[in-house]
């Protein structure tokens, strides 16, 4: 999967600036490659951004793993970021999640819940009214935090 070999790729570059790489999105249709960055501790700046995107590009221009041209987006995860790897969904155990799958056995597809537990690549999140679910993380099409500004603010 080119996101993978992408992550593989820039990851070194990434970590070696004192950043974590957090997510990679590729939308060949538009032309873009996305990449997530973070940083700990402290809030991320948009100085942050342009000097991973410096690099990374320069690295991209060397190594050309994409076939098409692209624009290059580098980003903050946000406090509603997605989650991508399974280190994501361990360090937000406890979490609110948006969470929407390719299929499910009960026929539904999206849940919003409490990341109760992660363990190996099953994931159960508690649903409102006392509710589990239990799915691998193949499953997941694509899964975001949900950012409580009042739990916050408490």
């Amino acid at each position: 999967m080119l996101e993978q070999r992408l992550q593989q790729l820039m990851t070194p570059t990434v970590e070696a600036m004192g950043y974590e790489l957090w997510g990679i999105e590729h939308f060949s249709g538009q032309s873009l490659l996305r990449i997530y960055i973070d940083k700990r501790p402290g809030p991320l700046q948009i100085s942050d951004c342009e000097r991973v995107s410096d690099q990374i590009s320069a690295l991209l221009d060397v190594e050309d793993p994409l076939p098409d041209s692209y624009s290059l987006e580098v980003s903050s995860p946000g406090l509603d970021r997605r989650l991508f790897r399974a280190e994501h969904w361990r360090r937000y155990v406890g979490s609110q999640v948006a969470v929407r799958l390719h299929a499910h056995s009960s026929g539904r597809r999206r849940y919003e819940g409490t990341i109760a537990s992660f363990e190996g690549d099953v994931v159960t999140l508690e649903l409102p009214g006392d509710e589990r679910i239990a799915f691998d993380l193949n499953q997941v099409y694509r899964a975001q935090l949900i950012y409580d500004l009042e739990q916050e603010e408490g």
